[in-house]
């Protein structure tokens, strides 16, 4: 028989003496370095965790919690292990907290983009030196905390905290004349660009001030003061001119779709902006400013009252502009509406006659509102405002529609429908035209042309769909008596060549409604000789 084979001891030094079998103390030191190894890291994550509370000012059971929420959220535990990880070499992180009043609902990251959102705070943490975290080291890790305004933040600590160290006099002993002043000029400099970006961030213009120090300080020169004032009544002057030229007529290059809702919003927002600057124009500060250029002769004195008397004027203008155009934000909301389009549609020209009303009483009445140019703009916007409605309640998937037999007769019904809203609209112009034919001398091209062209294409459209109707009756047609075979097939003849001629329309793939599309033009020959 054959022999047994026999397994090889993988320790040949098994069952002998411990000083020839080494293995034992070997694995045994491993376990041993790995669990003290364990430990250590243990002890800085342990350590984070404390520096993290810390910073979010927790202690006692708070504590415990805060940490569960650590360990226990896979996303939390993970970005722990690899701050203190050597070996990923991270440098800085991120702590969101994401509910107020509950400290222990944190996040933490590895990694910023732009999909965070600050809702309560944060804490970005950053390692300057080189050695790996530690639990000695841990309190070396610096950080700084991030509200959900740091634009704002930013500008109250360079107010509050880099301006009062570094103006301090204690600390510009070591520096010369010109390297104080070349800093401090840098500074204020940048604190000015962090104000006007907040006012931008707002909506607003906020006008750039000086430090205190020059406002107060006794050992500044008068000279020095007069320029550096005058610097600053130049930069309000560019910021000023900027929201003076502004007009609604730039939008509307810019979105030659707008609505009238743009326009409101456009007048509301330089009202406000106009009253913030006239507001800080009045301030304490401002007016300190004026009175020490004026006592001192400064020429710039001249320019600025007179851009303060266009301030005034386009305030009150806008101010006017937007109380009149508030008059009618029902009638454009509606106008601008979305909702249940098909079944509230056809009912849009109840808003017809109220809507020509305010505009005739507004024309009428308003010390501002009562130009050419601002009327024809306002009825632009509004027939920008009705062809949006039209084009949701027809689709540009009209011509797919089409291709199916039953929905032809409906794609007709909202042509010719949105075909008689734009043409209520117009009539209930001119009726109103018709009454104040003397006051009301508006061209009627730039008042209907978007919309003339806009019922052209639906004519256009509306002519290709009802050829369509009447041509797929050909199908179904059969003639008896004697030629009746013939005509039968003639018939059949025809609505082949149809079905052939009508593939082209079903592969159009641009948005038909669009009148600015011009590959729609070919079409119009197809038809223009039997309309």
């Amino acid at each position: 028989p054959n022999p047994k084979p026999q397994t090889p001891n993988p320790n040949p030094l098994e069952g002998k003496p411990s000083y020839l079998n080494p293995a034992p103390f070997f694995y045994k030191r491993m376990q041993e370095e790995n669990e003290a190894q364990g430990n250590k890291d243990q002890l800085v994550l342990d350590a984070l965790y404390l520096k993290i509370a810390n910073c979010l000012g927790v202690k006692g059971i708070s504590f415990e919690k805060l940490k569960k929420s650590l360990v226990d959220n896979h996303e939390n535990d993970a970005a722990c292990k690899d701050i203190v990880n050597p070996k990923r070499g991270i440098e800085h992180f991120i702590v969101l907290q994401l509910t107020a009043g509950v400290v222990e609902n944190v996040q933490v990251r590895t990694y910023i983009n732009d999909s965070m959102v600050i809702k309560v705070k944060g804490f970005v943490f950053f390692r300057l030196f080189k050695d790996p975290l530690s639990e000695r080291n841990m309190s070396r890790l610096n950080f700084f905390e991030v509200n959900k305004k740091p634009l704002q933040q930013l500008y109250h600590l360079l107010q509050e905290v880099y301006v009062p160290i570094l103006q301090n006099p204690r600390n510009q002993k070591s520096w010369n004349e010109l390297m104080s002043r070349d800093l401090m000029e840098r500074l204020d400099s940048f604190i000015a660009q962090t104000f006007l970006m907040l006012g931008k961030m707002q909506g607003k213009t906020f006008l750039p001030l000086p430090q205190n120090r020059l406002l107060t300080s006794v050992e500044v020169a008068d000279k020095e003061k007069s320029n550096s004032f005058e610097s600053l009544l130049i930069i309000w002057t560019k910021q000023v001119k900027k929201i003076l030229d502004t007009e609604p007529e730039q939008i509307f290059k810019l979105h030659p779709n707008a609505d009238p809702l743009v326009e409101l919003h456009f007048w509301n927002s330089k009202a406000e902006n106009l009253n913030s600057i006239h507001d800080q124009l009045e301030g304490p500060v401002i007016v300190k400013i004026m009175q020490f250029l004026n006592d001192s002769k400064s020429t710039f004195i001249g320019q600025f009252d007179k851009m303060r008397l266009d301030i005034e004027f386009s305030r009150i203008e806008a101010n006017s502009n937007f109380l009149f155009l508030s008059t009618m934000e029902e009638e454009f909301k509606k106008l601008g509406e979305t909702s249940n389009n098909q079944q509230e549609f056809p009912q849009l020209p109840e808003i017809f006659v109220p809507l020509i009303h305010k505009i005739t009483l507004i024309y009428e009445t308003s010390l501002h509102y009562n130009t050419a140019s601002r009327v024809v703009l306002l009825m632009r916007e509004i027939c920008n405002a009705i062809i949006t409605r039209c084009k949701d309640y027809i689709t540009d998937e009209v011509f797919l529609k089409m291709q199916m037999k039953d929905e032809v007769h409906e794609v007709c019904n909202s042509l010719q429908i949105a075909i008689d809203v734009c043409t209520m609209f117009k009539d209930v112009y001119f009726q109103y035209k018709a009454k104040k034919n003397s006051i009301w001398k508006f061209p009627h091209n730039s008042l209907f042309c978007v919309l003339d062209s806009f019922m052209e294409r639906c004519y256009d459209i509306l002519y290709i769909a009802s050829t369509i109707q009447q041509f797929n009756k050909l199908e179904t047609y059969k003639f008896g008596g004697t030629k009746g075979k013939y005509l039968t097939e003639s018939m059949r003849s025809i609505f082949n060549e149809f079905v052939v001629a009508n593939k082209a329309i079903h592969e159009i793939t641009y948005k038909v409604l669009d009148t600015e599309e011009k590959r729609f033009d070919w079409m119009r020959g197809y038809h223009v000789g039997g309309r």
